[in-house]
C-alpha cells in the first residue's frame, strides 16, 4: 500500500511514513508506507 514501483523496479512511496516490510507465503517479501498521523 502506498508504494509504487518505476519501469526499472525502483520503489518509491507515494506519501510520506514510515516503510514497513512484512513476509508473505511462500517466502514472498512485501514493502507497505505507513502514513504519518497528521497532528
Amino acid at each position: 500500500l502506498n508504494v509504487g514501483m518505476g519501469k526499472d523496479h525502483t520503489i518509491y512511496a507515494l506519501v510520506d511514513g514510515t516503510v514497513v516490510f512484512t513476509s508473505g507465503k511462500e517466502g514472498r517479501r512485501y514493502i507497505n508506507v505507513q502514513p504519518v498521523a497528521e497532528a
